[in-house]
């Protein structure tokens, strides 16, 4: 229901809950393929509620951000008849792989929930299970599996029961990115940081195959810990990875491109999220300049 959903949304408001900030954007999905831009926010958050590495939600000052930008996109009265998909940041969720035997996929659901309580830091009857084969071979399947904690999941329906809409997913941030960014089948290192943490992922023919977080020690960037993270990520994964991918919030991404570039032999880019919406060149210019923040959102309205 809420991780790997197939329901496609011809409009869907998408709201990001991001550290720093919350946005929100509105589009609508044209016959070709291509999106229309109906609406965006964003609102920068207090300190105090969002800049935390604690997973519980403020549920009533979160509440209230979302209102008031709802509330100055003009998007607040039928926000009930509005489908609406939410992303969960990374550490308030858990992701890990799994190698199946060649069984019935109908017998997954009971074989991933045994070998998770193995996996898990905490009971797995106290998180939602997801899962999605990402590789099969003659031995059997390689499975992603997402674990968000009910506590997580309860926090985002109170949130959206306080401003009169119920979710229809709640998504982790990397893969609205990767719908955004449309990465294709080039095995691809999606690096998603800001000043205080960062979180790679990589991508193989389009599917996230595996991601890890950490933080930069007193929240203050560090080029070099990054580096660090990317090269024992790359040296972990076994792969020939072909491109990086560079996305932050609050950082200068072409300024880090040009320092990891002196150190990383692997093709670095910075992708447009914004070259598949139809709008006009005034608000293309203020999306173009505020794509990092939105992208996220942008993601999730593509759902």
């Amino acid at each position: 229901m809420w991780f790997f959903s197939k329901k496609k949304f011809n409009a869907v408001l998408g709201i990001d809950i991001n550290t720093d900030f919350i946005s929100i954007v509105k589009l609508i999905k044209n016959n070709d393929g291509r999106f229309k831009l109906i609406n965006y926010g964003i609102l920068n958050a207090n300190k105090e509620i969002l800049q935390t590495d604690q997973t519980v939600l403020p549920e009533r000052d979160v509440s209230f951000m979302i209102k008031e930008l709802l509330y100055k996109m003009n998007e607040s009265n039928e926000l009930n008849k509005t489908n609406v998909i939410m992303s969960i940041p990374y550490n308030a969720s858990f992701m890990f792989n799994l190698d199946m035997p060649n069984i019935p996929e109908q017998e997954f659901d009971k074989a991933i929930k045994f070998e998770a309580r193995s996996m898990l830091p905490i009971a797995p009857s106290k998180v939602e299970l997801n899962w999605q084969i990402i590789s099969k071979n003659d031995n059997g399947f390689k499975i992603l599996v997402i674990a968000v904690p009910k506590e997580v999941i309860a926090q985002y329906k109170n949130i959206a029961k306080r401003l009169g809409f119920s979710i229809k997913i709640l998504e982790i941030r990397t893969f609205s990115l990767i719908r955004a960014l449309e990465i294709g089948a080039k095995n691809t290192l999606l690096v998603d940081f800001n000043n205080k943490n960062f979180n790679i992922s990589f991508i193989k023919n389009g599917l996230i195959n595996m991601s890890n977080s950490d933080k930069f020690a007193d929240k203050i960037f560090n080029v070099d810990k990054l580096l660090n993270g990317i090269n024992n990520f790359t040296e972990f994964l076994q792969e020939k990875i072909e491109k990086i991918v560079l996305l932050s919030t609050n950082l200068d991404v072409n300024s880090i491109k040009s320092q990891l570039s002196k150190k990383i032999k692997i093709s670095i880019d910075t992708m447009d999220c914004c070259y598949k919406i139809d709008c006009n060149s005034q608000l293309k210019s203020v999306l173009e300049e505020k794509k990092y923040m939105l992208a996220s959102a942008i993601g999730l309205a593509m759902y």
